[in-house]
């Protein structure tokens, strides 16, 4: 009988332990904005393209633009004025051995703290954004911006009102972004570091 009071106390240590807040990076060069996740938070079933990286790589910066402007080694005015038409998208994705801050130092970074089924959807939202045409895994298009980098096809159309900032409102939601406008500050400033 004095048993069954030590087995009450831990059920209730085990069920009443908090579930531990996963939380991912809002990324800002001013212009552009993109996602940082954890690849501990990424579900086994969604983004199997992060296979095509480092094993070593703990964390993704991904982004979403132009299949025209965001792929051009030197893409100049003229691509994007051609950019700010409607036309495909592709989605950028990094893998990163480095903390984001550290591999980009003059990038502005706002972490937002999320509950793990907030976040199990929100990279449902990004693994719905690539461009699979019927496989498994999409194939690289383009080589990405960085040696640690890949360009992916993406779904959805790029244009003057509907950039990577707009993207990157839809994934993270109405919760954190009301308003998908298209440019970096009108996100940024809607957003705020969680608690640490």
């Amino acid at each position: 009988m004095r048993l069954a009071p030590r087995l009450i106390v831990l059920c209730l240590l085990v069920f009443a332990a908090p579930v531990q807040a996963a939380s991912l990076m809002v990324v800002s060069n001013g212009w552009h904005t993109g996602l940082v996740i954890d690849r501990q938070d990424i579900p086994p079933n969604l983004l199997p393209e992060i296979a095509d990286f480092d094993p070593a790589a703990k964390w993704f910066e991904i982004g979403w633009g132009s299949a025209l402007y965001y792929p051009a080694r030197k893409p100049g005015w003229g691509l994007a004025l051609k950019a700010a038409l409607p036309g495909s998208a592709v989605i950028h994705i990094a893998g990163l051995t480095e903390p984001y801050d550290a591999v980009f130092p003059r990038s502005r970074s706002i972490r937002l703290c999320l509950e793990p089924d907030e976040m199990r959807k929100l990279i449902g939202r990004i693994d719905t954004s690539i461009e699979r045409n019927g496989q498994d895994r999409a194939t690289s298009n383009y080589p990405g911006l960085y040696p640690f980098s890949a360009f992916y096809p993406a779904k959805g159309s790029f244009h003057l009102l509907h950039t990577c900032n707009s993207w990157t409102a839809e994934i993270l939601g109405p919760k954190f972004a009301p308003f998908a406008l298209p440019i970096a500050r009108s996100l940024t400033v809607q957003l705020s570091n969680c608690p640490e």
